[in-house]
């Protein structure tokens, strides 16, 4: 499941890391949903910038909560 707005503001607002990420990136929006218990897949992706993408990924729970930057 992706973030909700709400989330995803949260998010940007408690996660300095995240918040330089999203200032660089633009906010990721949904690309695929999560299954539990499937982890690493990519839910959410920003936009390409400088050869990298700011993607978020599937917890073990469902959700899609992991971020990380990835080649694009």
């Amino acid at each position: 499941m992706s973030l909700t707005k709400a989330e995803m503001d949260r998010l940007i607002a408690s996660d300095p890391k995240f918040k330089a990420l999203v200032d660089i990136h633009g906010t990721p929006t949904a690309i695929a949903p999560c299954v539990p218990g499937q982890p690493g897949g990519i839910c959410m992706a920003g936009n390409c910038v400088n050869g990298q993408q700011l993607v978020l990924r599937c917890d073990p729970t469902g959700g899609c909560t992991v971020y990380d930057t990835i080649p694009c």
